[in-house]
């Protein structure tokens, strides 16, 4: 026998004994099946979050590929930018000291 509202096992004197209030004390085999059932349950909803959790990291994953690209790019027009004004600064620097 099985007690649901205490989840534990009893056997048919303690049932008499312990759970004779219970509500839902039920053949172990009924409750086996409940809970085989309530098992399977659990095991297509973790399988379906952890395949959600895998699309949001290669989501993630590829926004971080993109980011750095980003990041790539304007860091160069930046340097590019700098570049060209030091070169613009040196060439008046020499300009004005000939």
């Amino acid at each position: 026998m099985y007690c649901s509202d205490h989840s534990q096992l009893c056997c048919s004197t303690c049932v008499e004994i312990d759970d004779r209030l219970c509500f839902q004390v039920t053949q172990l085999s009924e409750a086996a099946k409940e809970k085989s059932a309530d098992l399977n349950n659990l095991s297509v909803r973790t399988k379906f979050t952890l395949s959600r959790m895998k699309q949001f990291q290669i989501y993630q994953e590829d926004r971080m590929k993109s980011l750095k690209v980003s990041y790539h790019e304007h860091e160069k027009r930046i340097v590019d930018g700098m570049r060209l004004n030091l070169t613009s600064s040196s060439e008046m620097c020499r300009q004005h000291s000939e």
